[in-house]
């Protein structure tokens, strides 16, 4: 998020000359007309009402929270009855300070597509167990302020606990210093792995495709999705090897870069996209967004990349994808290989027409030239 500044500058010593003797004319003028003199002070009057309004308006339009936090996900690993004291930092990027306060939320998997996301609620026992040094304070503009939080993890404690740390503007004090309410929130990510026996780390691959079997142009999509069948969340990373005709592979591309975790009992599906080739679609991009059409889809357009001209994208291709995850002892690998096709059916049709057309005038031009010279030997 960035914030708006201001500068004024000071005005030139023309500049100031110039509004003295305006401003002297205008007193003159103002003293020496007492019509003129009413006429100014209502005009003022008017522009007061006018503006105020408008000033006060803009005064309790909503602003956005502007927070860096560090580190934005842990990771902690402790022992049943140990206490976990850590600590986070949180810097204002306002010009104004604004009091916080910080609420432990459980991290769950989304129903929808397994991604972690916050409870909704604050409910859960573990919840009871997470205690901050501070849990509202005032920040400072532009400063950073350390948070100390302790996780006192019971005997009974399981194997994992997945909290999201939210840090957000007091609702009793949404008012900033200028009268701006603040809204917002930002969120720490803590993953909380239980040392104890009985710990179990498994990922399934659900399914590993291509979003289209067939393609007109690059990008091609692929879609990974995993299960975990384990007792504590898994990190896992990997890439996806493009060959075709079994020959050399022509692409790499990576899966989980940021390696997201998926949490107990859930699925999470990533995505990859192919698009090095000499023709390519890419989305339009207007003042700095994605320009969406009337349905709220990507509005693309094709580019030529006349570096790649080598790398023109036709025929079968094979992907072969390759992950792996730590199950707490070693490397455990993932595997799975799908086909997909890229046809530019488009340019391929301009290019057989452009040869049809060719094709027909070349042999005009040959039945003509024969014509002629049958002509010139009867002539003789």
């Amino acid at each position: 998020m960035q914030n708006s500044k201001f500068k004024i500058q000071p005005a030139s010593p023309r500049s100031r000359h110039a509004t003295a003797s305006l401003g002297g004319n205008l007193k003159s003028k103002i003293l020496n007309s007492p019509i003129k003199t009413f006429g100014f002070l209502f005009a003022l009057l008017t522009f007061a009402f006018c503006i105020l309004p408008l000033r006060g308006a803009f005064a309790q339009s909503p602003g956005r929270l502007d927070l860096t936090v560090s580190p934005p996900v842990m990771e902690l690993t402790a022992k049943p009855g140990e206490k976990v004291t850590q600590k986070f930092r949180v810097r204002n990027n306002l010009s104004t300070p604004i009091e916080l306060e910080i609420k432990a939320r459980r991290l769950i998997s989304d129903p929808a597509d397994g991604s972690p996301v916050p409870e909704n609620e604050a409910k859960g026992e573990e919840l009871k167990w997470v205690t901050f040094e501070t849990p509202d304070f005032e920040a400072k503009p532009r400063e950073w302020k350390d948070v100390s939080f302790t996780i006192d993890i019971p005997e009974t404690a399981a194997y994992g606990y997945y909290y999201v740390f939210s840090i957000a503007p007091k609702q009793e004090s949404g008012i900033s210093t200028t009268g701006a309410e603040v809204k917002g929130e930002i969120l720490i990510v803590t993953l909380l792995t239980v040392v104890k026996d009985g710990a179990n780390s498994k990922t399934d691959l659900v399914s590993f495709k291509a979003k289209n079997n067939i393609s007109e142009y690059l990008p091609v999509d692929f879609l990974v999705k995993l299960a975990n069948k384990g007792n504590v969340h898994v990190r896992p990373r990997g890439n996806i090897f493009i060959t075709r005709s079994g020959g050399d592979e022509i692409g790499i591309l990576e899966v989980n870069p940021g390696v997201g975790s998926i949490l107990p009992g859930g699925q999470r599906e990533f995505e990859s996209s192919w698009n090095e080739g000499f023709l390519v679609k890419e989305k339009v991009i207007e003042n700095g967004a994605e320009k969406l059409d009337d349905a709220g889809k990507p509005v693309t357009k094709l580019t030529i990349n006349w570096n790649k001209l080598t790398s023109f994208r036709i025929g079968p291709y094979t992907a072969r994808l390759l992950m792996v995850y730590d199950d707490g002892q070693k490397d455990v690998t993932i595997e799975g290989t799908t086909t997909f096709w890229v046809i530019p059916y488009t340019a391929l049709g301009l290019i057989f027409a452009t040869l049809i057309v060719l094709f027909i005038i070349i042999r005009f031009v040959l039945k003509w030239y024969i014509n002629r010279a049958i002509q010139r030997s009867k002539s003789r």
